[in-house]
């Protein structure tokens, strides 16, 4: 989560804790804001849920799953090609095939394009009459298709964890601006007219219904590039 959004979270749940806190002195005052602040809670409730969801978003773990499976797949390719051309099985590719016979060649084919050398090396391996012959048993046919349907699953697992990263910082956004214009139009007004006559709550609200961007002790690096930022857009 972005550095700013992540403390402007932060600040409505501030704001959620206090209303909640004062919300019976507050109702005497002004009555509306029992249901105003329902609506709020209930709002940020939901940012609060968004912001601590477990995404289980590992993209440097799937990266590397999906290249220790490719590698294996890679071999079951290669052996099944390798028995086919050896047994003299011809096919329309055949240029294609020879072209990538190598482990180097197959590793510069895509994902999608080693699946289909797989599917080709297959379809191959049984026009050969005696597969056993050159290697190639029943049971090697079923671990290879073993293979094939785990990286086929697995090769657009980073791709699919990014967009439904993407989704949800999408979703949080907008609860979190959301739940921002509820409190100016709504809340902050109505603080407003409890507060009258009473600076204490209307400075203590102003505490809390302030985003701060500094942490105590040592800033952390979101922050320090968060203030270089903000300096860029001051002098810009």
């Amino acid at each position: 989560m972005r550095f700013y959004r992540k403390k402007q979270a932060n600040m409505l749940r501030d704001v959620a804790n206090y209303v909640k806190a004062q919300r019976a002195k507050l109702i005497i005052k002004v009555p509306a804001l029992n249901d105003v602040i329902e609506e709020y809670l209930k709002m940020e409730d939901g940012v609060y849920k968004g912001q601590t969801t477990n995404l289980t978003w590992q993209p440097a773990a799937n990266a590397l799953q999906k290249m220790i499976t490719r590698t294996d797949f890679e071999q079951v390719v290669l052996k099944l090609s390798s028995a086919a051309m050896a047994a003299g099985v011809s096919t329309k590719q055949k240029k294609t095939k020879e072209k990538y016979l190598t482990l180097g060649g197959l590793k510069r084919l895509t994902a999608a394009g080693l699946c289909n050398e797989y599917i080709k090396a297959v379809a191959s391996v049984k026009k050969i009459r005696n597969p056993e012959f050159y290697g190639i048993t029943k049971d090697y046919m079923a671990d290879a298709a073993a293979y094939y349907k785990e990286f086929n699953a697995i090769k657009g697992a980073p791709a699919k964890k990014k967009k439904e990263r993407a989704e949800w910082n999408k979703n949080l956004d907008d609860a979190i601006s959301d739940a921002l214009a509820y409190l100016k139009q709504k809340l902050d007004p109505l603080m407003l007219v409890a507060g009258d006559g009473d600076p204490g709550m209307v400075k203590n609200y102003k505490a809390v219904r302030t985003v701060n961007t500094r942490g105590p002790g040592r800033p952390s690096d979101q922050e320090v590039a968060f203030r270089k930022s903000r300096e860029k857009k001051k002098t810009g």
